[in-house]
């Protein structure tokens, strides 16, 4: 649906697509996101292609509820770059259940390293873990479980059913998307 630009979820959401490099244009018909430069993945490893100190903060700007969309985005991150941190505190002051994250991170072959600032981190047994099916607590989880899917293949929901209360076509979108292309372009 069309959100009004003043809606706090839609500056919440251009903010968090915006910081992980997409050109995002916001109109009166919704929000279009575009691939920009930020999402191909850095040739130097240490150099990380998005602004995570604005990643964190649009996280951190989301509904507890909108939550679990940012866990794939820092788990993306992580699988690249070795760790991400963890965000679990919406705007509205609630909290992720830990071990909700924690079941939702394992089934795509990540983990929570506890410390100071706990962080996700890629999971050295991922490929060997032969459960993938997860079952989703309610249809944004659904959501975000499936765009786990790029992550890690493989891995299924017992119930995306679920999805149909919050968006019907949801399934058949998804189904459609193209396959992202890994292959590196040759240098000239």
């Amino acid at each position: 649906g069309a959100w009004d630009e003043s809606n706090v979820d839609c500056k919440a959401f251009t903010a968090l697509f915006r910081a992980i490099g997409l050109n995002m244009i916001v109109s009166k018909m919704g929000i279009e996101g575009k691939a920009g430069t930020g999402l191909a993945l850095a040739e130097d490893k240490a150099a990380l292609p998005v602004d995570l100190p604005a990643l964190i903060a649009a996280a951190r700007n989301l509904d507890v509820e909108h939550l679990p969309l940012s866990l794939v985005i820092f788990a993306g991150i992580a699988r690249n770059f070795g760790s991400a941190p963890l965000v679990l505190t919406g705007r509205d002051g609630k909290n992720i259940e830990f071990g909700l994250a924690q079941d939702f991170l394992g089934r795509l072959g990540f983990s929570i390293q506890q410390g100071d600032t706990p962080c996700i981190v890629p999971r050295a047994d991922a490929d060997s873990t032969s459960d993938l099916t997860w079952t989703s607590p309610d249809p944004v989880w659904a959501m975000a479980f499936s765009l786990g899917a790029y992550l890690r293949t493989g891995v299924k929901l017992t119930n995306p059913g679920i999805v149909a209360e919050l968006m019907p076509a949801y399934w058949t979108f998804f189904n459609s998307l193209p396959v992202p292309s890994l292959v590196s372009k040759p240098k000239d």
